[in-house]
C-alpha cells in the first residue's frame, strides 16, 4: 500500500503474428493479377545496383503503358457517343453526345478492352466499376464531355456555313428568321471569342449568312438587328 499501483496488461490470445518480411501490405483486394515481369525487372535492377533514377524510369514507363491500356477503351467509347458528322443538320439544334452508359461500356470491352494492349489478366470490369465511382472518373468525364460538346458545336457551325440558308428561310415567318439570326450571332460570338477553334473561312461564311438573312427582313427589323 502506498506504492505505485501496478497495471496488468491483457494480451489477446487470438492475435495473428504479423509477417515481418518487407513489402507492401494492403487490406484492399486487387482487381488485377501480379505482373511478374515488371517485378523481375525491378529485382534485377536492384541486384545490378542500378540507380534510383533508372528504376523509376522503368516503373514510370510501366505505369504509363498500364494507364493507357486502361484509358484507351474509355476514350474509344466516349468517341462513339458523338453523332456522325453526316447526321449533323444545319437546320436543327446542335446535337449533344449520347449519355455514358456503364453497362454498354463494359459490354464493349469484352471484344476491345485492355486485354488487347496489356498482358495483365484480372477483373478489369470490376476495376472499371470502381473507377466509375471515383472522383477521378467524374473529373475525366466532365473534361471529355465538354471537349465533345465543343467539337459538335464546331461541326454544327461548319454545317451551317456550308448550307444554303437563303433557300431555307424562303418559306419561314419573320419571327423564325429573327430567331435564326439571334442564334447564328450567338454561335458567331462563341467562334470569335476563341471558345471554338474554327477556320477563318468558316467564320466569314457564317457572318455572310447573317448579313444576307438580315437583308431579307423589313427595314425596321434590319435597323434593330444591325
Amino acid at each position: 500500500p502506498g506504492g505505485p499501483s501496478k497495471q496488468k496488461i491483457k494480451r489477446g490470445g487470438n492475435i495473428k503474428s504479423l509477417d515481418s518480411k518487407p513489402g507492401l501490405y494492403t487490406m484492399y483486394k486487387p482487381f488485377l493479377s501480379k505482373d511478374k515481369d515488371i517485378l523481375k525487372k525491378v529485382i534485377k535492377g536492384i541486384q545490378a545496383d542500378k540507380s534510383n533514377e533508372s528504376q523509376n524510369t522503368i516503373l514510370r514507363h510501366y505505369l504509363l503503358e498500364l494507364t493507357q491500356s486502361f484509358m484507351i477503351p474509355l476514350e474509344r467509347y466516349m468517341a462513339s457517343l458523338m453523332p456522325l458528322q453526316k447526321n449533323i443538320s444545319p437546320h436543327k439544334d446542335t446535337p449533344i453526345p449520347s449519355p455514358f452508359n456503364p453497362d454498354d461500356f463494359l459490354k464493349s470491352i469484352e471484344q476491345s478492352g485492355p486485354q488487347l494492349t496489356s498482358g495483365i489478366k484480372g477483373n478489369w470490369s470490376g476495376l472499371y466499376r470502381r473507377f466509375f465511382r471515383s472522383a477521378n472518373f467524374a473529373g475525366w468525364y466532365d473534361m471529355r464531355y465538354k471537349e465533345v460538346v465543343h467539337k459538335l458545336q464546331g461541326l454544327h457551325i461548319q454545317a451551317i456555313s456550308e448550307a444554303n440558308m437563303m433557300e431555307w428561310i424562303r418559306d419561314k415567318q419573320e419571327v423564325e428568321i429573327v430567331d435564326l439570326v439571334l442564334r447564328l450571332r450567338k454561335k458567331l460570338l462563341a467562334a470569335e471569342s476563341g471558345k471554338l477553334s474554327l477556320p477563318e473561312k468558316t467564320v466569314e461564311k457564317l457572318q455572310s449568312h447573317i448579313n444576307n438573312i438580315i437583308q431579307t427582313l423589313p427595314e425596321d427589323l434590319q435597323n434593330i438587328l444591325n
